[in-house]
């Protein structure tokens, strides 16, 4: 991750910036949850926090091995991070 953001072009230090803040965000949502008290807001912020953190690990095994696999594993765990997130919208206040 330092690597990409020190030495990767432009786009790709914007693109592991972005993933890392999203890492932290979603880092301080599960903290929110937990301290709210909300089973809904944990489990969501969880499942969103896990396919952060999965789409980043494997986005560097893209960039360390080059695999199209980890790519495939990538774009999985947006979708993981995105349902969570949609599925946050239908919990009630």
């Amino acid at each position: 991750m330092p690597w990409a953001i020190a030495h990767g072009s432009f786009w790709l230090a914007v693109h592991a910036a972005l993933g890392l803040l999203l890492v932290l965000v979603s880092l301080g949502l599960i903290a929110h949850a937990v301290l709210a008290r909300n089973r809904g807001w944990i489990a969501v912020s969880l499942a969103g926090w896990i396919g952060i953190t999965a789409a980043g690990f494997n986005g560097a095994s893209i960039l360390i091995f080059g695999h199209g696999f980890s790519s495939m594993l990538m774009s999985v765990g947006f979708a993981v991070a995105a349902g969570a997130c949609s599925a946050g919208l239908l919990l009630p206040r």
